[in-house]
C-alpha cells in the first residue's frame, strides 16, 4: 500500500467504476429491489474517509450492491432479497449475509451478527439452502487515505491472515447449513500486472470443514467468480 493521499480524481473514479458496474448488472432488472436499495447506498458519504458511526449504512448496502453486481457481471444468477443476496447455482440455493466492519476489533461481532442472520433465514427456507458470510475488509485495509500499488497476492495474504486470526471461533460453528465465510476486499489502485488500474479487489472464500453438495458449489463459483471475464 502507497503511503500516499491519492488524488480527489483517484478517489472520485472509484465509486463511480463501482456504480457503472452496478448499473450494468441491474439497469434490465423488473424488480423495485436495486432501485430501493441504491436509494439506501446514495444515502452515505461519497468517500470512505468521510464515513462516521451515523452515515455508515450507505456505504454497508454498497458493499452488498457491488459484489451483487461483480458476480452478476461475470455470470453468476444473483439477485437482492434476505437475508442481503440470493445466490442459485446449479439449483442449490445459497443465502448470503454481508457485513463490513468499521475496525479490526469488529470482524468479530459482523461474524457473529452475519451468523445469526443466517441462521434466522435459514429456518424459513427449504432445508437444502447454505449460508454464506461475506465480510468486506475494505476499512481495515484502507480508511480511505491510501492507494494500493502492489499485486493480487498482497491482497491473498491480507485475507488469508485475517481469516487465520479467526478460525478459532468461525469453525466450531454447530450450524451446519452454514458452511463458508467470504472475505472481500477492493481499494484504490495504481495498477499493476495483475490488478486493475484505479481498483484493486480481490475475494477468498473458506469453507468450514464440512463438505457437502453446497460446498462442492459454491467452491466452483468462487472460482469462477475469479477467473470468468466481466461481461461487456
Amino acid at each position: 500500500m502507497a503511503a500516499i493521499r491519492p488524488s480527489r480524481a483517484i478517489m472520485k473514479s472509484v465509486p463511480a467504476l463501482e456504480a457503472y458496474n452496478i448499473y450494468r448488472a441491474f439497469h434490465k432488472d423488473s424488480s423495485p429491489v436495486p432501485v430501493e436499495t441504491l436509494k439506501r447506498a446514495l444515502s452515505g458519504p461519497l468517500q470512505p474517509i468521510e464515513e462516521n458511526q451515523k452515515n455508515r449504512d450507505g456505504r454497508n448496502i454498497w458493499f452488498e450492491l457491488t459484489l451483487a453486481a461483480e458476480w452478476r457481471l461475470r455470470g453468476a444468477s444473483v439477485s437482492l432479497g434476505e437475508p442481503d443476496l440470493r445466490l442459485t447455482r446449479d439449483g442449490i440455493p445459497f443465502l448470503v449475509a454481508c457485513k463490513r466492519p468499521a475496525s479490526n476489533q469488529n470482524i468479530d461481532a459482523n461474524l457473529r451478527a452475519a451468523f445469526k442472520q443466517l441462521e434466522a433465514n435459514l429456518d424459513t427456507v427449504p432445508v437444502g439452502t447454505f449460508g454464506v458470510a461475506a465480510i468486506s475488509l475494505n476499512c481495515i485495509f484502507n480508511q480511505g487515505d491510501k492507494v494500493f500499488s502492489g499485486e493480487t497476492s498482497s491482497l491473498n495474504r491480507l485475507l488469508e491472515s485475517e481469516f487465520a486470526k479467526r478460525e478459532p471461533y468461525i469453525l466450531p460453528l454447530k450450524d451446519a447449513r452454514i458452511y463458508c465465510v467470504l472475505f472481500h476486499v477492493a481499494t484504490p489502485s495504481l495498477g499493476g500486472a495483475e490488478v486493475d488500474l484505479l481498483c484493486a479487489s480481490h475475494t477468498l472464500a473458506w469453507d468450514l470443514d464440512r463438505p457437502s453438495i453446497g460446498s462442492k458449489i459454491f467452491r466452483e463459483h468462487a472460482q469462477d467468480m475469479r477467473s470468468a471475464p466481466r461481461s461487456r
